[in-house]
């Protein structure tokens, strides 16, 4: 009987090891349960980089192009030189700029307008590119500053 109860033991004892040895990866108690056999070393994700991956996918779906990001940069070049410009008229001096700070947050949300029109024009006129001057136009346009469009349409014609 002696040798019966050893053997027991020893058939009780095995799944216990199994499950210590292997910490974290497969033992016989998660095949009852229907898990898959997986490694310790991919235990916890199934492909450890691709976390970092879908992390990166997710952040930079949000950003622009480098391509779109300088022309932007260009495009708000402009538009300081023409809010100075502007500022200039009304009577402020460039050192004063109580009325860029202002208009600069219309103006940042007109950036994008401005790019978005200027394409437009672009692709119906079958034009590679727009000069200045017709862009600077385009935001004294947007500001107020040419009351009438008469001016920016001519502009555009001319350079047909």
């Amino acid at each position: 009987m002696r040798t019966m109860k050893a053997d027991e033991q020893m058939v009780e004892e095995q799944p216990r090891q199994k499950q210590r040895s292997s910490f974290g990866g497969f033992s016989e108690r998660d095949e009852k349960a229907g898990i898959k056999k997986s490694s310790s070393f991919g235990a916890k994700t199934e492909n450890p980089r691709g976390k970092t991956k879908i992390r990166k996918k997710v952040e930079s779906s949000g950003r622009i192009s480098k391509k779109k990001l300088n022309n932007l940069k260009k495009a708000k070049k402009r538009i300081r030189k023409v809010e100075v410009e502007i500022a200039e008229m009304k009577g402020y001096t460039k050192c004063l700029k109580q009325w860029i700070m202002e208009e600069t947050t219309i103006m940042e949300s007109a950036i994008l307008e401005m790019e978005i029109e200027v394409g437009r024009v672009k692709r119906m006129n079958g034009m590679l590119s727009l000069n200045d001057q017709i862009i600077n136009d385009y935001i004294k346009r947007m500001l107020g500053v040419f009351e009438a469009e008469d001016h920016l349409v001519s502009s555009l014609n001319s350079n047909l």
